[in-house]
């Protein structure tokens, strides 16, 4: 089988969040598109209040266009772990207009850094190993510890001032 987790050049790509929708509004054609996701959004009936990150997201799946050029990519599977009040309701959303993907949340609610605590490392990581299984059964490809570090390592290397 082959592996889930594959370095930069592979047939696995991480399309983020809130990371995406930040570049996209600095993008050349930045503040043309947020607001033609945000119309778009609320076309189809969600508030304007929400969270801007969110319904640019929303927007760019429901007009099919990627802020770096070409049609939005679509996922085959979500996965979103929960660190503000809007995720469940974004992924829940961003599943229902692709057409219903398969989805999977984890609570990453243990509060803040200096109260971690063995309890609260145990919550993480037996969400994490259920979330293995539920990987390798929805994709059909076999964990990989080292290609997960990899792309650990080359997601924060893409975020981190140099």
């Amino acid at each position: 089988m082959p592996s889930l987790y594959r370095p930069r050049a592979s047939t696995l790509t991480e399309v983020t969040d809130r990371r995406f929708r930040a570049a996209a509004g600095a993008a050349r054609d930045g503040v043309p598109a947020v607001l033609m996701c945000g119309w778009e959004v609320e076309k189809k009936g969600f508030a304007r209040d929400l969270c801007s990150y969110m319904r640019n997201y929303w927007g760019s799946v429901i007009t099919d266009k990627y802020a770096f050029g070409g049609p939005f990519p679509r996922p085959d599977f979500i996965w979103q772990d929960h660190i503000c009040c809007s995720h469940a309701k974004w992924y829940q959303v961003m599943s229902d207009l692709e057409g219903g993907l398969p989805q999977y949340c984890m609570d990453v609610a243990v509060g803040p850094y200096k109260d971690v605590a063995p309890h609260k490392i145990d919550y993480l990581v037996n969400q994490m190993n259920d979330g293995i299984e539920w990987l390798e059964a929805t994709t059909g490809r076999t964990y990989n510890d080292d290609l997960l570090i990899e792309a650990a390592a080359t997601a924060w290397s893409s975020t981190v001032d140099k």
